[in-house]
């Protein structure tokens, strides 16, 4: 190590990260304390026995932030000289406490002598392995015969050279080894420079904006790509459908609906590489990207390609067709007149799956000669009893910010290291590898989606990771140590705080952290304001997260401290960074119960619909309360000066059959009750979408922002006239309730005196009023 400190110094950190490792793991074999995870956890659990004290506990730990710093800034004489100081001094204590010399006296720290093995070592223009005469020879001479056999192992891998480059895991922060990394040219895959980086090149393809975006259902011979593919269920349903019906002698119809830019045409493309002999069978039209004649209308090109599904070509025709169709286009299909008339047989099975209406299910149905496989209802998520994740977005994540030699953007990166490019993106791509950041923005992600009602395609998906990594305007700095210059392009900033780049952004900035208010966020803000930033960082702040060590050796600065203006600016991002990387009790105080709580309901509404009875008990107290009552089971129809008249209800909820598929993501994204009025009991099948068979049930559908009404009201929370408006659907659901036959008793409250009265109505158009 010592021989390669200024002159290696990438060499010298990762034998020196490899030495400190080995050594830690040797003194927990050794002490009989079984390994933790992490290098700190193991660091922590010797302190815990007693086996360093607080001032060594701090040397493993500074050699731990030193190893760490030294490969996330890109390895420097800094780091290397720094780390091989504090190996120095544990080593010596190693010895002292392990060797039994009671005569051992401790060297100095000599700088000279590792200059001058440096100088010799640039002379022979070779690298070294870790000096056999240094530190470990040191060790080994005095350990005993069992001591000895443990650390042969120690450095066996640690022989290195400058072309090999350290593999950071950035997942839980600690370095686990050197991987060599190929060159483009093995990967078949050219690299070029936007504004001198190419990380920015290979992270431009992900741009709405870019050619790699725009898909072609008829090639994919694009590396990019085949590289950024993640298979998906919607696709397994697919190429399941497929074999079913390849060889099958009628006509057959497979209609893979959806929205713009949610993965159609890159699913079709990808089916044809993958699958050529089998996609051979089918002829394949998308409506986005296909035409015959520039002339004709998207209609009119539809009337053509189904030509075979005719009413007079149906029955004769053995047409195998794949039709790739936005919604839009469909509903526009389906009111033209021609096919109604022409098409009555495909006109009617659209009709009867009501493709239309998301509370229907109709993915991958089969009627007659049409398949369906939806997009809608496959959700970018899954859920699990109160809690969601998403495979695929932390895919398309791990895609990005995979350290592997088949990864073009991690490549890219390390040439721009290499470089030593300075740009607020390469920090953001530090930041992304690591996987508690990537959890809390898929999160974020399903909470837009949930909370806003948001569809988002794998477009838009692809261009909200380049946002968060790329600010809006691209620069490059000589120096990166004033974080204030720069803190707003920072990943927490534009994810949270760059409401006008994107309708997702948007979204996401509409319900900041920032905006979040708990005691322990409120006891961080007040700190952040009257205690010294230090100890905020140590309360606040986990010293695990490597990725934010840049920013902390910042706050600690004197440029920081001496300088009230970057103070302010600093302090207003923080509330966005401790999201990430603050200690576990900070982040609790963000989670949002009653989000939660609805995710729980969504999942027993779609896989155990009995368990909802709980929710709609909260939305018969919540009709009460939103229109008032003056006893129970009375809902206030209209008040008067002196009269408060109100009506009866009697409401239950008809349960939802339980989900009939294993896939995970294939759900309704919302909750649906069928409400039956006044024991007015609908006994039919057909009770789905916003119609029922029999025009008895009474439809609601609750999203998040009624459940979240429902969770306030049901807790005393009096919703005002603008809250009410904005929940106009619940204001008509109850309406439609009271427009019910029911018993046609009301209960009149006279004010003054507070005396109840009971009006009646009977056959043949009699009235009665009598008191209670």
């Amino acid at each position: 190590m010592e021989s390669n400190v200024f002159s290696n110094p990438d060499v010298a950190i990762l034998n020196g990260g490899k030495y400190f490792e080995d050594l830690l793991s040797l003194i927990m074999v050794t002490e009989l304390i079984p390994e933790e995870k992490t290098v700190n956890d193991n660091i922590n659990k010797l302190k815990e026995f007693g086996i360093l004290s607080y001032e060594m506990k701090d040397r493993f730990h500074q050699a731990r932030i030193a190893r760490n710093k030294g490969i996330h800034d890109n390895a420097n004489n800094k780091y290397a000289y720094q780390l091989c100081a504090l190996l120095f001094q544990i080593s010596v204590w190693f010895y002292k406490k392990y060797s039994g010399d009671k005569n051992f006296r401790s060297p100095s720290f000599d700088r000279s002598l590792i200059v001058e093995k440096d100088k010799k070592m640039n002379q022979d223009s070779k690298p070294s392995n870790f000096d056999e005469n240094g530190m470990r020879t040191l060790l080994e001479d005095v350990l005993d015969e069992k001591m000895k056999n443990i650390m042969q192992n120690i450095g066996n891998n640690t022989s290195t050279t400058n072309e090999q480059i350290p593999n950071k895991n950035v997942s839980k922060n600690e370095f686990k080894g050197n991987a060599e990394v190929k060159k483009a040219s093995d990967l078949e895959y050219e690299f070029s420079k936007t504004k001198g980086s190419y990380l920015l090149t290979e992270l431009s393809k992900l741009k709405k904006s870019s050619k790699e975006s725009i898909e072609d259902s008829n090639g994919f011979d694009n590396e990019f790509k085949k590289y950024m593919h993640v298979d998906r269920e919607i696709q397994y349903e697919l190429e399941n459908k497929l074999d079913e019906l390849s060889n099958n002698n009628s006509s057959q119809l497979i209609m893979l609906s959806g929205s713009v830019g949610d993965g159609k045409s890159h699913l079709l493309s990808y089916m044809k590489y993958k699958h050529p002999e089998l996609m051979n069978k089918f002829r394949v039209h998308n409506d986005a990207t296909e035409s015959f004649d520039p002339k004709l209308t998207a209609i009119e090109t539809l009337k053509k390609v189904l030509e075979p599904f005719s009413d007079v070509n149906i029955e004769k025709s053995n047409e195998k067709l794949i039709l790739a169709i936005n919604l839009g286009i469909l509903s526009n299909l389906m009111d033209d007149e021609y096919i109604k008339n022409n098409y009555s047989k495909l006109y009617e099975i659209l009709e009867t799956v009501d493709i239309f209406d998301n509370s229907a299910k109709t993915t991958n149905i089969t009627k007659n000669f049409l398949t369906i496989i939806n997009f809608t209802d496959y959700q970018l998520y899954e859920i699990d009893e109160g809690k969601a994740s998403s495979d695929f977005i932390l895919s398309l994540l791990n895609k990005v910010t995979d350290q592997s030699d088949k990864n073009p953007f991690y490549l890219a990166y390390k040439k721009d290291l290499k470089n030593k490019l300075n740009t607020p993106i390469i920090y953001n791509y530090q930041m992304l590898m690591n996987n508690e950041v990537k959890d809390i923005i898929v999160q974020t992600l399903i909470k837009c989606i949930i909370k806003n009602k948001k569809i988002i395609s794998t477009r838009e998906l692809l261009n909200f990771i380049y946002e968060i990594i790329v600010p809006a305007e691209f620069n490059i700095y000589s120096n990166m140590d004033d974080v204030s210059k720069y803190v707003d392009d920072l990943l927490p900033n534009l994810l949270f705080n760059t409401e006008n780049r994107s309708e997702i952004l948007s979204d996401i900035c509409s319900q900041s952290p920032a905006d979040i208010r708990s005691e322990k966020i409120d006891e961080f803000i007040i700190s952040l304001n009257t205690l010294n930033i230090k100890k905020v960082l140590n309360d606040y702040f986990d010293e695990e997260y490597i990725e934010f060590e840049f920013f902390k050796d910042y706050l600690l600065s004197k440029t920081y401290a001496h300088d009230k203006s970057k103070q302010r600016i600093i302090k207003n991002s923080l509330i966005y960074f401790i999201l990430f990387f603050g200690v576990k009790k900070i982040k609790n105080a963000f989670i949002d119960e009653i989000y939660n709580e609805y995710l729980k309901y969504l999942y027993y509404y779609n896989y155990n619909p009995r368990k909802v009875r709980k929710l709609f008990s909260m939305i018969k107290s919540s009709i009460l309360e939103w229109r008032g009552s003056i006893k129970k089971d009375y809902v206030i129809i209209n008040e008067l000066p002196n009269f408060i008249i109100s009506k009866r209800i009697s409401v239950d909820f008809k349960p939802n059959k339980s989900s009939e598929t294993n896939l995970k993501n294939n759900f309704k994204n919302h909750i649906s009750f069928n409400v039956i009025v006044n024991n007015d009991f609908c006994d039919s099948e057909y009770c789905i979408g916003d119609s029922c068979e029999k025009q008895k049930c009474v439809k609601l559908n609750v999203d998040y922002l009624l459940f979240e009404a429902i969770e306030k009201i049901n807790k005393g929370y009096k919703p005002n006239k603008n809250e009410k408006e904005n929940l106009i659907v619940f204001d008509d659901f109850i309406d439609e309730i009271l427009s019910k036959k029911g018993d046609n008793e009301l209960s009149i409250l006279y004010k003054s005196n507070n005396s109840y009265f009971k009006f009646k109505s009977s056959s043949g158009n009699y009235y009665s009023l009598e008191s209670e």
